[in-house]
């Protein structure tokens, strides 16, 4: 048997996105404009999502390496415009990597734009998972989420 443990970890980031929050979250909530940037840039557009407080969102696909993954989330509060939080498991290979709850936090900053806080606080499991790499991945999320809300200006981090 391996060895088994848990790393507890929390990480936030805030981006600013020269939109209006409203589309910023349309951006999290539209099936079509999240399928443009969630994900892996290789793997974009299998995502399939029930906007509601219960409803799924499911996405898999494979890893770089080959091997095969699966992130499914439960949706527990969306106030329009403004929040949205979530849970979501991440499966490798058939195993249990990760945890997490998700928030997401959009508010107004000055005219025509919005501040994004995303909160994630995680369990990694067995050491196949770390918080270092969530966060990047996240990071180059919400980077092609800025390419997406503003393709011409990429550099509003």
């Amino acid at each position: 048997m391996s060895d088994r443990s848990a790393a507890h970890a929390m990480f936030k980031i805030e981006r600013l996105y020269a939109v209006t929050p409203d589309r910023v979250y349309q951006a999290w909530t539209d099936p079509k404009i999240k399928a443009q940037w969630f994900g892996p840039t290789d793997q974009r557009g299998e995502l399939v999502i029930d906007y509601r407080v219960g409803g799924l969102e499911q996405f898999s696909g494979h890893a770089p390496n080959g091997s095969a993954f699966c992130y499914e989330a439960i949706f527990h509060e969306f106030v329009s415009d403004h929040r949205i939080v979530y849970s979501y498991t991440m499966d490798m290979g058939g195993s249990r990597i990760s945890a997490s709850l998700v928030t997401v936090e959009i508010t107004a900053s000055g005219d025509n734009a919005a501040q994004l806080l995303l909160t994630e606080q995680a369990v990694h499991l067995d050491g196949d998972d770390t918080s270092a790499d969530r966060e990047q991945g996240t990071r180059v999320m919400l980077e092609a989420l800025a390419t997406t809300l503003c393709p011409s200006d990429t550099n509003n981090s």
